[in-house]
């Protein structure tokens, strides 16, 4: 199975959009990733982000937070963000777990 890192787009085998990874090359090489999906569109929002990744056109959303084991579903792999995209989608998500 290949690396999987965070910030890459993944189509997961029984899940109609892709998704984005949030959770870092450690926990994924467990055979599992963390994800939000990417939707074509979604009301404005402060924990909705837009992507354009190689041809990808949609929305991040953060809140959405899943869990997916890729080794018993399966996934192909999309693509990956920029390293400002992927900073703003992990910040936003690693916000909801932050002690305040």
């Amino acid at each position: 199975m290949a690396e999987i890192y965070q910030g890459d787009i993944l189509q997961i085998e029984g899940v109609n959009i892709p998704v984005y990874v949030v959770s870092k090359k450690y926990f994924n090489s467990s055979n599992a990733v963390i994800g939000c999906p990417i939707v074509k569109e979604a009301e404005s929002s402060a924990t909705h982000i837009s992507v354009n990744i190689d041809k990808l056109y949609g929305t991040v959303l953060c809140e959405q937070i899943r869990f997916f084991d890729i080794k018993t579903r399966g996934y192909k792999y999309i693509g990956s963000s920029d390293l400002n995209t992927m900073a703003e989608i992990v910040d936003t998500v690693q916000g909801f777990f932050d002690f305040a």
